[in-house]
């Protein structure tokens, strides 16, 4: 009452808008009734608050304005509640418009209700396209039915739904997609439907598998390869071992090797040794390749190892630790002992055999000396043909046994190693010369033709071992006459390179025998080897 005493204009002094007090009028006089008019009014202190107000005209019998009743009621909480409900929505609008997921709301039927502008997108439709259609209208009939699976799931457990799983667009195909799918609830929390949002993780989901199939190629590595294989920190601590190697540990399990070191499994002088190792490589990034390494374990094992350790880096080559790989190659060493002491044996049965060869020899040549001396003398005397003819066979069958026990000694001093070659000059011609010299009768006897060659610019007067060079000749040019039965034989005699103190010479013997077989001239420099034909 004291309010509306001091008020002379209720549009101006009442209400904050005086032209809300002039629709009022209007509304109420046009329609004789006026239905929750809302305004904003002053109190009585001048704080402003909101109103709704209700009225309506009172008339008599004919119609005549007889009063104006109505109800005011304060509403200004509801109406800050509903601001903040418009601000709410437009704040959750401004994030799920900005968000790069795609994010969606459905009803209970599994209609669309909302999507963002992402969602949109996704699809290729406008959201009045999208609202009130379901997944049957926008995926194949198989993926729709999915989805619908895992709402009815979301909504009837009220757990959320998180997976990553295939999904299908327009544009793109089958991609993979991270989903998350929450019960959308109404004010007293009964489920009206699912809200969810998903996002493209593809590349994600590649780089997932690349790593996966990293490690199954690794952990087929560890579990595998019979070797010792493993990795280890900055600090020596094994980070990961293969099995071999956890079995050696006697681990049941390879993870039980993590965070151990050596010092848990070797003596203390080889765990130190390896911790050293490690060290120099993880400070110089230099690696240790092929080095074998005695191992000597806690329990007295010993084995040997070739070991292979390398600086462990990460994606951005800063070294992390160390990484190696140790094959065991005990047998090996077992077996290289073995091989020693045979080799051993051999040589010392060789150089027996040879000394009982070069004893033997020795014994023979002496008899031998005799029967061929004897046999000269006897034909220096009166003998009959026959009898002449005789001394002639055991004479030459004494030479050719002798020529044999020689031979037989200088195999013997090359296998001793003590084969001595004589430096002296000599006439290359001349020795050519008497060797063919020598044969010639051998070769006449067969008619064969036996000749020697030596060309012009070869250097006769040389320094080295004419006898050496005799007996290759020799046995040369003996072997060719007996394999050639018509024809010739010569020897052939070049130079092949000459510097101011060395000269190299080519002696070559050609001859028109059966040869040798293609197959047997790998046997020429086999001891003790005949190749047939």
């Amino acid at each position: 009452e004291q309010l509306m005493a001091a008020v002379s204009d209720i549009g101006h002094q009442i209400y904050v808008q005086p032209g809300r007090r002039e629709d009022f009028v209007r509304l109420i006089q046009q329609d004789g009734i006026v239905s929750k008019f809302e305004s904003q009014v002053y109190r009585k202190d001048r704080s402003v608050i909101w109103i709704s107000e209700n009225a309506r005209v009172v008339r008599d019998g004919r119609g005549q304005v007889l009063y104006y009743e109505g109800t005011v009621e304060e509403t200004t909480e509801r109406k800050r509640a509903e601001q903040a409900l418009r601000d709410s929505e437009i704040l959750y609008h401004s994030l799920v418009e900005s968000l790069p997921q795609n994010i969606f709301r459905k009803d209970k039927e599994g209609r669309f209700t909302f999507g963002n502008t992402k969602f949109c997108g996704e699809l290729g439709r406008s959201l009045g396209e999208i609202i009130g259609k379901t997944d049957f209208d926008f995926f194949p009939k198989e993926l729709a039915a999915k989805y619908q699976r895992d709402d009815h799931s979301v909504m009837e457990t009220g757990a959320p739904f998180e997976t990553v799983e295939e999904h299908r667009t327009p544009d793109r195909g089958k991609i993979h997609v991270q989903v998350i799918k929450t019960p959308l609830c109404d004010a007293l929390g009964n489920v009206i439907g699912v809200q969810g949002m998903f996002w493209d993780v593809t590349e994600r989901k590649k780089i997932e598998e690349a790593l996966a199939y990293e490690r199954d190629l690794l952990r087929a590595l560890l579990d595998n390869i019979p070797d010792n294989i493993y990795f280890k920190d900055r600090q020596s601590r094994f980070v990961k071992v293969g099995q071999a190697l956890a079995k050696k540990f006697n681990l049941k399990d390879s993870e039980e090797a993590v965070g151990k070191t050596d010092f848990d499994f070797f003596t203390p002088e080889h765990a130190q040794a390896a911790y050293a190792d490690e060290q120099f490589i993880i400070r110089t990034g230099q690696p240790i390749i092929g080095r074998m390494e005695k191992e000597t374990w806690h329990d007295g094992r010993v084995t040997w190892g070739l070991t292979t350790k390398m600086p462990f880096r990460d994606k951005d080559a800063k070294i992390i630790g160390t990484f190696g790989v140790t094959k065991d190659i005990t047998q090996l060493k077992e077996t290289e002992r073995e091989l020693a002491k045979a080799r051993d044996a051999a040589v010392e049965s060789a150089r027996l055999k040879s000394e009982f060869l070069a004893n033997m020899s020795h014994e023979i040549r002496t008899p031998m000396n005799g029967i061929i001396g004897m046999t000269g003398l006897l034909m220096d005397t009166d003998l009959t043909d026959e009898q002449r003819d005789f001394s002639e066979t055991i004479r030459t069958s004494a030479d050719a046994l002798l020529t044999i026990i020689n031979d037989i000694l200088d195999f013997s001093k090359i296998e001793a190693g003590k084969l001595s070659i004589e430096i002296i000059n000599f006439d290359l011609r001349d020795v050519v010369e008497g060797t063919v010299e020598l044969l010639a009768e051998r070769a006449e006897a067969k008619s064969i033709e036996l000749a020697s060659w030596v060309l012009e610019d070869v250097p006769c007067h040389l320094r080295g071992d004419p006898g050496r060079l005799r007996q290759v000749l020799t046995n040369l040019l003996g072997n060719a006459i007996k394999f050639t039965e018509r024809g010739e034989v010569v020897v052939r005699v070049s130079k092949e390179n000459e510097s101011e103190q060395h000269v190299t010479i080519r002696c070559a013997v050609a001859d028109t025998g059966i040869g040798i077989p293609h197959e047997a001239q790998n046997k020429l420099f086999q001891a003790f080897t005949l190749a047939d034909g």
